[in-house]
């Protein structure tokens, strides 16, 4: 009798540990899908994500204080909403443009800014795409800014793409709502971190299945 009730303090304690423990734990699971890097002198600041205008915001400083010469973006297809306002007149500026602006009213002169085809086909594809670029142009330390919950997933394709003399430097953008610290309290985090642990599957283990996904759909 006694050993029982022994055993059911001590289980209630271990509840109760892991139950005041259970902030960190999470946090530091959060933290696990999350690499932000020290900024240091590179070849190019690379934007991915859908929309890259967030992106383009904190490149511009990078360029106009000297970090990096250049800025690398991905223009994605236009989409089929794109095409129809274009059908009825009402063209609109394609993500990627808007992120050239933003670049240029940031004094961010336009010969450093490279425009390539290949934005919102899935990440692997994208990273295949930098890395490719980066080869072509000889450029080995990168700056890549991408959606906060996307970084360490990017930061390991990327390297494997580009070997182990590369230097990549993940960082996320200032108005990135994701915060690994808390992404169990809101819904959105909350959603967008068990959609990260799908995205890991898909991108490391399964070879990136969902490659021919509809743009926007990732």
């Amino acid at each position: 009798m006694r050993k029982g009730c022994l055993a059911l303090v001590v289980l209630a304690l271990a509840a109760g540990g892991a139950w005041l423990a259970r902030e960190p734990l999470l946090a530091r699971v959060g933290g696990l899908v999350v690499e932000e890097g020290v900024l240091a002198p590179a070849d190019v600041v690379v934007v991915l994500g859908d929309p890259p205008v967030l992106g383009a915001v904190d490149a511009a400083p990078l360029v106009v204080a000297g970090t990096v010469r250049r800025v690398l973006l991905l223009a994605a297809a236009p989409s089929e909403e794109a095409r129809v306002l274009e059908r009825v007149g009402l063209a609109q500026p394609r993500p990627h443009e808007l992120a050239v602006d933003v670049l240029m009213r940031m004094r961010v002169p336009r010969d450093a800014i490279i425009v390539v085809p290949g934005g919102a086909a899935g990440t692997n594809a994208e990273v295949e795409t930098v890395a490719r670029w980066a080869r072509e142009h000889t450029a080995r330390r990168l700056i890549v800014i991408t959606w906060r919950s996307h970084t360490r997933r990017v930061g390991i394709l990327l390297r494997r793409r580009l070997g182990g003399d590369a230097t990549v430097v993940m960082r996320a953008p200032g108005h990135d709502r994701f915060r690994p610290e808390r992404w169990w309290r809101e819904r959105s985090s909350a959603r967008e971190f068990a959609m990260e642990g799908l995205r890991w599957v898909n991108s490391l283990a399964l070879g990136d299945l969902w490659a021919a996904a509809p743009a926007g759909s990732r």
